[in-house]
């Protein structure tokens, strides 16, 4: 009986870290699905990180979110053209030059909350549409990928 007891807590305390680990929220990959780079929630935490307010089509009000900038994220891979995958499957391909010039952010918090799956996380690209409003078009808002898990670089 004890045997059983200390097999099960060693298993739980397993699986509790397996469940809370830094596990890689984005993977950058080629075309061909090569992994260029994987980033764990401390790896993109450690770059620096951006915030603004804005309000947004799918949020109540206006909202604070954080972290970091895409164009760093991207930095090194060369890339021009992207595709955004999300969780669900939705794919947005995006050219990556006029994103640079605008604060484009991968949001990983909202209110100083960790975004989750349950609320458009872990990782949602964001531009600060409240502070910049020319950047409120049908095209930017649909690059507005939310549950964001892989860019893959296309160009």
């Amino acid at each position: 009986m004890q045997v059983c007891r200390l097999l099960l807590s060693g298993w739980l305390l397993l699986a509790s870290c397996w469940v809370w680990g830094d596990e890689v929220l984005l993977r950058l990959v080629h075309g061909n699905g090569e992994v260029i780079r994987s980033f764990t929630r401390s790896e993109l935490a450690a770059l620096p990180q951006h915030s603004f307010s804005t309000i947004t089509a799918w949020t109540q009000g206006s909202n604070r979110y954080r972290g970091p900038a895409l164009a760093r994220v991207l930095e090194g891979t060369g890339a021009h053209r992207v595709q955004l995958v999300a969780l669900n499957g939705y794919r947005h391909e995006l050219t990556i030059a006029p994103f640079e010039q605008f604060p484009a952010i991968l949001a990983m918090s909202e209110n100083d909350t960790p975004l989750t799956r349950r609320n458009k996380g872990p990782l949602w690209l964001l531009l600060p549409f409240s502070d910049l409003p020319a950047l409120k078009t049908p095209e930017n808002e649909a690059a507005m990928v939310w549950q964001l898990i892989t860019i893959e670089v296309t160009e």
